[in-house]
């Protein structure tokens, strides 16, 4: 099966981010990779979507208007139905503090903005066992 990686099941990866552009560059690399992604504007709509899709992964941004990151991860690890999902944040809060605190929360990582995107991808593919 090695020599047909077309027979693996694609992976999900969900990206959730207020900025589009961001989603967009995101989505593009990861596509190009041979994920399959999808988006969404806000904490709330992506929580949602990750109880529906039950991506394989989450990149999360922490600060968003509504609901925050932190707030998303939060809610992310209280149901049973997407708590073991791993969770990547992706954000311009580049304190100790807001590194420490996604990492201890739980986090499989935390990458802060502007970002290197073959960092990025090399990091997914870490967490999924790529």
């Amino acid at each position: 099966m090695a020599d047909h990686p077309s027979e693996e099941p694609e992976r999900k990866i969900l990206i959730i981010d207020d900025d589009p552009s961001i989603n967009e560059l995101v989505c593009m690399a990861l596509t190009n990779e041979g994920y399959y992604t999808y988006d969404a504007l806000s904490g709330i709509r992506g929580y949602r979507l990750a109880k529906k899709e039950q991506p394989d992964i989450i990149i999360l941004d922490v600060m968003m208007p509504e609901m925050d990151g932190f707030e998303v991860f939060r809610k992310l690890r209280l149901d049973p139905e997407t708590k073991r999902i791993p969770v990547l944040f992706l954000s311009a809060l580049t304190t100790e503090d807001a590194i420490q605190k996604g990492l201890y929360m739980g986090a499989s990582g935390y990458i802060t903005k502007p970002f290197d995107l073959t960092a990025l991808i090399e990091k997914v593919k870490g967490i999924l066992g790529q």
